[in-house]
């Protein structure tokens, strides 16, 4: 079965819209077959300006129509 990823780094600004974001994105990913693997809002940057909070989702490229 092949897999795709999709890697974000995210800087949060506003935390109460954030809050609200959550939810919708979690349905988003589930509609198409996807699964959160690692949500990090601590990051270890060891070099760089990476964003603080790190997401990635995997999902089943067998259930992406394109």
């Amino acid at each position: 079965m092949s897999k795709g990823y999709l890697v974000a780094h995210i800087q949060v600004d506003d935390a109460e819209a954030f809050k609200q974001f959550g939810p919708m994105s979690g349905a988003a990913i589930q509609e198409h077959g996807g699964r959160v693997l690692v949500r990090s809002p601590e990051g270890d940057i060891r070099e760089g300006a990476m964003r603080p909070l790190t997401i990635v989702v995997e999902f089943d490229l067998s259930l992406i129509h394109i």
